[in-house]
């Protein structure tokens, strides 16, 4: 569920020139910096509301508080590719029943999810998904 945070209005003129520099939505900057604070160590490499994890020769994975979905590492990478070829448009939308995950556009971002739940992302919480997928199947 999407949360409201008011800003002075003076940083979210600087927010909205960001925005337009890069070519991204606000929301989207707000992730840059979010990822920027995860390189220098001072936020922790996840993603709240969504388990990415390593155990053993699998990936857990599930959406808010939905049953874990275990996926074997070369199905945690080929997730992680295939979120990265729906949004650059090389694939269209993809609901692999076999290896069980479901990738979408949805507005201007995308729905991302298992058969138990998914949920609507931000263009850059989808970019953190892949790359926490790819993370925990290394």
């Amino acid at each position: 569920m999407p949360t409201q945070m008011l800003l002075p209005d003076e940083r979210a003129l600087q927010i909205k020139a960001l925005a337009t520099a890069r070519g991204i939505t606000s929301i989207d900057v707000i992730g840059h910096l979010i990822n920027a604070a995860i390189e220098r160590g001072e936020l922790e490499d996840t993603l709240p509301g969504w388990l990415i994890a390593r155990e053993g020769d699998e990936v857990v994975f599930a959406v808010g508080e939905s049953e874990t979905t275990r996926y074997p590492l070369q199905v945690a990478r080929v997730f992680a590719e295939r979120i990265r070829a729906v949004m650059s448009g090389e694939l269209p939308s993809l609901l692999d029943l076999d290896d069980d995950y479901l990738i979408t556009r949805a507005g201007t971002g995308f729905k991302i999810g298992n058969s138990t739940a998914s949920k609507p992302v931000a263009p850059s919480v989808a970019v953190d998904i892949a790359r926490l997928l790819n993370k925990a199947a290394a």
